[in-house]
């Protein structure tokens, strides 16, 4: 069969991203943890050198929260440093050298989820490592399942869940059967959820940061069904430090009050990205001004 040049051209892309990944895996498992963050600042400056509409959308949702959070300023720079930290760390951790990592870990508020006697629902945003933070569970003896977004490349996305795989996650990709999250959280499952983005096209919006954003609203009704609880989470690294924290708040019981439960949710969302926005890496505008919840 004939492959048109189109065709070509993007397996040629599809092959030539997968060896990047693999070149960043092999330097990953071959460098220290210090060396690896300081390559990532030299990828997330180019990155954001070559990436226009990137970079707009992160200087579009940081105007944002600045208004929100009294003309704070913050650099543009800082959500590609974060993100490419991540990818590093992850990288290390695929490369078969995550102990280390998961060690650097501490855990605040574990008392929250040893409690539990039933499904657990974390609920925490694109900031700092969920990676990592997936991992961490897991070491924990959490038996976690991670919703995921198919990552466009099926090689790089192959990479990923192997890796998940490898660390013990359970992964859920978006657009299996939903019974598969019923089952597993009425069996006392544990589920990771990132509730700042909406890839399902079901999403509400939701007056977030002074602006409109659309946010899943999925797992309210996997709480409710399964009689689950949601913990809120939340990763921060530590400046200048490879340690970072992992840490839980206060539960939050869906049957008892569901507006205002579903509005603590998002509260959380709101705080987790508020509160440190150079480490928030979303890199689409979904902060919208313009666009008000009625």
């Amino acid at each position: 069969m004939n492959r048109s040049p189109n065709n070509n051209s993007h397996r040629k892309e599809t092959i030539f991203s997968y060896y990047l990944y693999l070149a960043g895996k092999f330097l990953a498992g071959s460098l220290s943890l210090e060396m690896s963050n300081y390559l990532s600042t030299l990828n997330a400056r180019y990155f954001r050198a070559t990436h226009a509409d990137e970079k707009n959308a992160v200087i579009n949702n940081l105007s944002i929260i600045s208004q929100f959070n009294n003309g704070v300023s913050y650099s543009s720079l800082e959500p590609f440093i974060a993100f490419s930290q991540t990818v590093a760390e992850f990288l290390t951790m695929s490369a078969g050298k995550p102990d280390a990592l998961i060690e650097s870990v501490s855990v605040v508020g574990e008392h929250h989820i040893n409690q539990q006697q039933r499904g657990v629902i974390y609920l925490s945003t694109h900031s700092g490592n969920w990676e990592l933070s997936a991992a961490k569970l897991v070491a924990m003896g959490c038996p976690l399942m991670v919703i995921v977004q198919p990552h466009p490349n099926p090689l790089i996305n192959d990479l990923f869940n192997k890796t998940r795989l490898r660390l013990g996650i359970i992964i859920y990709t978006i657009g299996q059967n939903p019974m598969t999250l019923f089952k597993h959280l009425n069996s006392g499952g544990h589920l990771a959820v990132l509730g700042d983005r909406d890839f399902t096209g079901h999403g509400e919006a939701v007056d977030i940061l002074g602006a409109s954003a659309v946010l899943p609203t999925g797992y309210f009704k996997l709480a409710r069904a399964t009689n689950s609880i949601i913990v809120p989470s939340q990763h921060l690294r530590q400046s200048g430090d490879l340690h970072s924290q992992l840490i839980f708040s206060n539960p939050i019981d869906l049957c008892d009050n569901e507006i205002a439960t579903e509005q603590l949710c998002f509260k959380h969302i709101e705080d987790i990205i508020a509160s440190r926005p150079e480490c928030w890496t979303v890199f689409d505008p979904v902060l919208n001004k313009e666009r008000s919840v009625e």
